[in-house]
């Protein structure tokens, strides 16, 4: 990301996803608010019909600081040949969700001792949106479908304690996810290993 210190990343914490963004058929006015703290800058992702007056909705709210800090270790990922026979997904959202076009990822996920690894890909065309996405929402929803689809229950709201954005993504992406058990709750640690050459 070019927003992050070297070396050091964006990290984004508390990051809670209240509510889906849906759009308005005549038009949606969208907003991302800063305020800033002592510490870091609060943010709001929130929404109203386009020319309207009514109150704005919120969605999204989280906080977003510069640290310092170097990647964690991730495990190194599966051989190419690990991958064949792998069905190709770009499946989004469900029966009552739906996104658009950059949603749609297409995706190959396997299991290999005990851990869950996807590969996650955008489509040719969505290749130039990562000179402006420092995180692209395609391939982060991608990133986090092992997780969500192994969390027992209803899904939002939910939060997103800790995200670190170390640098510019690649149109693919090798992610591996490990899911941590609690008393009360079930917990995914996401790890991504980013590739530029990565194969069939």
């Amino acid at each position: 990301a070019d927003h992050a210190p070297k070396p050091g990343a964006i990290l984004l914490s508390r990051v809670a996803f209240e509510r889906p963004l849906f759009t308005d058929p005549g038009g949606t006015e969208i907003e991302l608010v800063f305020a800033a703290g002592r510490d870091d800058e609060a943010f709001t992702l929130r929404s109203r019909p386009a020319g309207s007056d009514q109150p704005w909705c919120a969605h999204t709210t989280g906080y977003a600081r510069r640290i310092a800090t170097a990647p964690r270790p991730v495990p190194s990922p599966p051989p190419a040949s690990a991958w064949e026979g792998a069905e190709a997904r770009s499946s989004f959202g469900g029966k009552a969700i739906s996104g658009g076009p950059r949603w749609r990822v297409g995706s190959r996920a396997i299991e290999q001792q005990g851990r869950h690894w996807r590969r996650v890909a955008l489509a040719a065309e969505h290749a130039p949106d990562l000179t402006v996405f420092d995180l692209h929402p395609g391939l982060f929803d991608g990133a986090l479908r092992d997780a969500a689809q192994r969390t027992p229950g209803e899904r939002v709201p939910h939060t997103y304690d800790d995200i670190r954005i170390f640098g510019a993504l690649t149109p693919e992406v090798v992610c591996v996810t490990e899911l941590r058990y609690g008393a009360r709750r079930r917990t995914g640690a996401i790890r991504a290993r980013y590739h530029r050459d990565v194969r069939p």
